[in-house]
């Protein structure tokens, strides 16, 4: 009787269990290409995935009690049929989600692909006659070794190709420069000295500007991460690159990925003859999401910790993991991009090397101590608290709360405000220290890098009345920090606006490659000091939340439209906090500026139409980490 029901739980619980691990661990293949980190995540599905298969228990015993095997004498059959038909049926429906991750299906062809191999699994288990008991044992046997043989291959098929550069190389020009650019995430530019904050809070970035030229009226390209990237390594707008733009209005994390047609500055760095070599931390910087390109290495830590969260979601695994000792997942904060940088720069000398470095510090989750990630257990990175504590602890590390201080749905006091402040403020300080760090090996090194900083966007803190980025154009979400820093950069300071689409011909020109030529009055120039400051307007759309807008800075002007018509016009000059809307005084700089942003909000604020994207679980998860989806 134990045979009979024992072995085929134990058959299916086994199968579904090296089938979860390997497809898990296969499609995390592309973005983590090391079997020590894959290892455990391995292990974990192999876990979650033999749990499933002891669900088969009751399919087990209904079919003891109603199948047709079991009405003519053969109960231990139907129990065999029944738990490999669970598991095939198990296995079919998530090689076929694996397969939709691909393949962008829609909704209907989407639940057929998943249900129907499900069914068909349930169906050959039902009606096929039961073979002899040691036929289905050593079948048992030979499945089991067939899943550890061949999941991994079929998995690592599935799976996107590793980033590598799709651009040959060519011997790198004598005396290159290194090429290092730095970005920061969420990095208000009122909060840098050397723009005047009085409070000390960036030393490091401070001395930077000092030795470098520092640019004064810098522009985002977006209010958010992606389009704002894509322009910096394309030199294109968001109107021209597409990066980042809505694919579904009902899933705002549901964006189109950065075209590969669309030359980035990694592999024009790569087809020089640059070593090129990513070191990020944000979910949405992933190869599914193409800012791998150019780049023959590519590390994102944020999405091994993502992939692991897709598995703590699961309530058998948050029981298990409850007594897992604590580990470290430091590698996600600044003080692992730095030790990972640096270790990029102790490698390979005999090319030059372009080294792009993200920090995700000071987004979100606001943290007491920005570095109290470095040791927590897993489950603490799923379940944080609700809200703000009486103690003055902040909701995190998830931040999961961050949807409802948005929306408003939890209201946070003047004292509450004024904390989370503190602890952003905080957080500019950890990730200054640990450019600092980054900055005195760049210093250290015999031939002087080029290095190009700046920040992808800013953060309101109720400056306005709304919290966090990602749905309005005010200053302190949009303005841009900008420092250039090395040979052939003498100090001094521009103030004409500039924008995000410079950096990339800029970058190009300081490491004396050629800038390729492009018109228009939407994409970047060679800055100062190999060109002259611009003299055209410069421009951000494409938010991720709220009413979508787009922003002209034309001078000293700068214009919002919103979607519904609303038009604000600010003088940055004389109003740098833009209290004052001086739309209906200047009806005529109103009507030239509205008539350039109206084309670009239509652009960019529907459903693109680009190439559909189903996100890896990794980017998934990720994405819930940093507050950007519940």
């Amino acid at each position: 009787m134990l045979l009979d029901l024992g072995a085929p739980i134990a058959l299916a619980a086994a199968l579904l269990g090296l089938w979860h691990g390997a497809v898990l661990a296969g499609g995390m293949a592309a973005f983590i290409p090391s079997w020590a980190v894959l290892a455990p995540i391995a292990g974990l599905g192999t876990v979650v995935g033999f749990a499933t298969g002891v669900l088969a228990t009751p399919v087990v015993a209904l079919a003891r009690r109603f199948h047709r095997a079991w009405r003519s004498g053969d109960a231990a059959g139907a129990s065999w049929g029944a738990a490999l038909a669970w598991a095939g049926a198990v296995m079919a429906w998530m090689l076929a989600d694996k397969l939709l991750g691909n393949m962008g299906a829609g909704t209907l062809a989407a639940a057929a692909l998943r249900v129907g191999p499900a069914l068909l699994a349930a169906w050959v288990g039902w009606v096929l006659p039961t073979p002899p008991r040691g036929v289905l044992r050593w079948g048992g046997v030979l499945a089991g070794l067939g899943a550890v043989l061949v999941v991994p291959w079929t998995a690592a098929r599935l799976s996107p190709p590793p980033p590598a550069s799709s651009v040959p190389a060519a011997s790198p020009t004598a005396g290159a420069p290194d090429v290092i650019l730095i970005t920061v995430d969420t990095l208000r530019a009122d909060r840098m000295g050397f723009y005047g904050h009085p409070g000390g809070l960036t030393p490091n970035l401070d001395a930077l500007a000092a030795e470098g030229l520092r640019f004064d009226h810098g522009v985002t390209a977006s209010p958010w991460t992606v389009p704002s990237l894509a322009s910096i390594h394309t030199g294109l707008s968001t109107v021209r690159h597409g990066a980042g733009l809505p694919l579904d209005p009902s899933a705002p994390f549901l964006r189109t990925p950065l075209d590969g047609a669309h030359e980035a500055l990694a592999e024009r760095f790569a087809a020089a003859g640059y070593r090129t070599h990513a070191v990020v931390s944000n979910a949405f910087l992933s190869p599914a999401m193409g800012f791998d390109q150019g780049f023959q290495a590519f590390e994102n830590p944020l999405l091994m910790v993502g992939a692991v969260g897709a598995l703590l979601e699961l309530p058998l695994t948050r029981v298990l993991l409850s007594v897992v000792p604590p580990e470290d997942v430091g590698d996600i904060r600044a003080q692992g991009i730095t030790d990972r940088a640096l270790a990029v720069l102790a490698e390979d000398a005999s090319r030059p090397l372009f080294l792009w470095v993200h920090y995700a510090d000071p987004h979100s989750p606001y943290l007491e101590d920005p570095t109290q990630l470095e040791w927590v257990r897993p489950l603490d990175l799923l379940e944080p608290p609700k809200a703000l504590q009486p103690d003055g602890t902040v909701v995190g590390p998830r931040f999961s709360a961050i949807h409802d201080v948005r929306s408003g749905a939890l209201w946070l006091t003047p004292a509450d405000r004024a904390r989370l402040e503190t602890y952003y403020d905080r957080a500019v300080v950890y990730v200054d220290q640990e450019i600092g760090r980054l900055l005195d090996a760049l210093r250290a090194r015999p031939n002087p890098p080029v290095v190009v900083f700046t920040a992808d966007h800013g953060e309101e803190l109720w400056d306005h009345g709304g919290f966090e980025h990602g749905h309005a154009y005010w200053r302190e979400v949009t303005r841009a920090p900008l420092v250039l820093w090395g040979p052939g950069v003498s100090p001094g300071v521009v103030s004409a606006p500039v924008g995000h689409v410079d950096v990339f011909p800029t970058t190009l020109a300081l490491a004396g490659l050629d800038v390729p030529s492009v018109a228009g009055d939407d994409v970047g120039v060679t800055l100062p000091p190999l060109g002259p400051a611009p003299q055209g307007p410069r421009f951000a759309e494409g938010n991720l939340y709220d009413l979508p807008g787009a922003l002209v800075v034309d001078g000293p002007w700068h214009l919002t439209l919103h979607a519904n018509g609303q038009t604000s016009l600010y003088q940055v000059l004389e109003d740098p906090d833009e209290v004052q809307d001086r739309s209906w005084a200047e009806p005529d700089v109103t009507a030239r500026l509205r008539a350039m942003a109206a084309p670009r909000l239509e652009a960019t604020a529907g459903p693109s139409g680009g190439v559909g994207l189903e996100l890896d679980v990794g980017s998934v998860e990720g994405l819930r980490a940093l507050g950007y989806v519940e």
